[in-house]
């Protein structure tokens, strides 16, 4: 998760460019359709949440590492 971060500049991107370099994504945080992506690290689970703005320009503004 720390390369990817670091590789990436996800801050901005379309959703659509993200889902070119991760796939197509494996859950929603909400009803807006805002992508997230399963992680295990260690014995923990986590989703990697994606956060953009609902406008039509469509940019992504948080990324978040959340333990469910």
């Amino acid at each position: 998760i720390a390369d990817l971060a670091t590789r990436h500049r996800f801050i901005g991107m379309h959703p659509d460019s993200l889902q070119a370099r991760l796939g197509p994504s494996e859950c929603y945080v909400n009803q807006d359709g805002e992508p997230c992506y399963r992680v295990r690290l260690g014995h923990s689970d986590f989703h990697l949440e994606f956060h953009f703005h609902a406008s039509p320009a469509q940019r992504i503004y948080a990324v978040r590492l959340n333990r469910i």
